[in-house]
């Protein structure tokens, strides 16, 4: 039986159709290569542009999608000196560029925010968080580009506060406070967004430290809400 079996495979191994298979999927293989080394060149001379000031490089989905994965590159490879230079130029084409695609940017920033924080490259993270905050007091949207950086933001309170610097902590609390409140006016799916994110960020090791305040400061509306 065996024997049989090896004949076929002998025979088909060495049919025309076969031989047409096999440079066929050669062929498509080379072709992947060639265009994931193009790919490539394309998004290291877009960075390259960007660092040189041509910011209009940001135009490219192509780009905005692999930047992610560009920066968390620089950030496990020894040298790190152009990275805040590069998330600087982010954040300033954010505020003042012409962009094409506002949401595939966002999602951009957002996810290398999400994983500068997950990596605790809270230096790196600090511009990108900063400018959230602004996004999120002046955004009209209430999707999930704005709960991904409310929990970013809640993450970044916690942060803070176990750190030390409260007053940076007491800002983005602030923030939710007015937001929950209506101070700052927002839809209630904001409000029910923030609201989750808060319930879920409350550690238990915190929470007997921000009673404290509570009782000790009872006319201080942020901690209390």
């Amino acid at each position: 039986m065996v024997q049989v079996i090896k004949r076929v495979l002998l025979r088909l191994m060495n049919s025309e159709s076969y031989k047409q298979f096999v440079s066929s999927e050669k062929a498509k293989k080379l072709l992947r290569e060639g265009e994931q080394e193009r790919k490539k060149q394309r998004i290291q001379a877009g960075i390259q542009g960007i660092m040189q000031g041509n910011v209009s490089n940001l135009q490219s989905a192509e780009l905005l999608e692999h930047l992610p994965d560009v920066v968390s590159q620089i950030v496990h490879s020894a040298d790190h000196s152009q990275l805040e230079t590069l998330l600087q130029k982010l954040v300033n084409h954010l505020d003042t560029g012409e962009i094409a695609d506002r949401t595939q940017l966002l999602n951009s920033l957002i996810l290398i925010s999400e994983n500068l924080v997950s990596e605790n490259e809270w230096n790196y993270a600090d511009p990108l968080l900063h400018r959230g905050f602004k996004w999120i007091r002046e955004t009209e949207r209430s999707d999930r580009l704005f709960e991904r950086a409310v929990i970013l933001l809640e993450r970044a309170m916690q942060h803070y506060r176990q750190s030390g610097d409260e007053a940076r902590g007491d800002i983005i609390l602030s923030l939710f406070y007015q937001i929950r409140s209506g101070t700052l006016r927002k839809s209630s799916i904001s409000q029910a967004i923030v609201g989750n994110a808060q319930d879920r960020g409350i550690q238990r090791s915190s929470l007997p430290e921000l009673l404290n305040k509570c009782f000790l400061d009872p006319q201080n509306d942020v901690l209390s809400n």
